[in-house]
């Protein structure tokens, strides 16, 4: 079984051996696929398998459809005054505004390619940082922003409010300050409910 399940962290101790012992509370919603992810590690446990791969994270709410759906509209708006492709709009706000990918342990996710190759036909969201060779061949390194569809509400806030921003120096008429208020509010909601 897969999936991610939202919870707390509940206790953390140490037994006679010194070894770690953390718990975690599930609540609401959430407690029937816990109790299905248990059972199915009881299981496994049952045919000796017992050693687990533990992930834990912060939890983060994922972005509202409607500020999805409003960037879009933005987005092809502005495309249309620059004369451009949504793409390339996509692309740039992404770059301005968006979230720099980052590894689970934290640091930030880069790619190296040869210089022939256009980074663009392999991921449309990187940034050059710098030139390198390495045995003979000229290679540049990239850091790698995340796509719109993997940030959550507050990353997205911000390349949302960044986009409202470029679109409004572009003439582009948008939604009012209470209607973005509104939207972000509908977020926050979703977040907290």
């Amino acid at each position: 079984m897969s999936g991610t399940i939202k919870g707390s962290l509940h206790g953390v101790m140490t037994d006679d051996s010194g070894n770690l012992i953390v718990s975690f509370m599930v609540a609401g919603e959430n407690i029937p696929p816990a109790r299905r992810r248990v059972a199915e590690l009881k299981k496994h446990r049952e045919n000796g398998k017992d050693t687990l791969k533990i992930e834990a994270d912060i939890w983060r709410e994922k972005r509202s459809l409607d500020a999805n759906a409003y960037f879009h509209v933005i987005c092809s708006k502005m495309a249309a005054v620059l004369n451009t492709s949504l793409d390339e709009v996509k692309q740039q706000l992404v770059l301005s505004y968006g979230t720099i990918k980052l590894y689970a342990d934290g640091g930030i996710a880069v790619m190296k390619l040869p210089a022939s190759i256009d980074v663009d036909e392999i991921y449309p969201y990187t940034k050059w940082y710098k030139e390198r060779e390495e045995n003979g061949i000229l290679c540049n390194c990239y850091i790698i922003y995340k796509r719109t569809r993997e940030l959550d509400s507050k990353e997205f806030s911000v390349l949302l409010d960044g986009t409202i921003s470029e679109a409004r120096e572009l003439g582009i008429e948008v939604a009012t300050p209470e209607q973005i208020t509104k939207m972000l509010s509908l977020m926050e909601n979703r977040k907290s409910s």
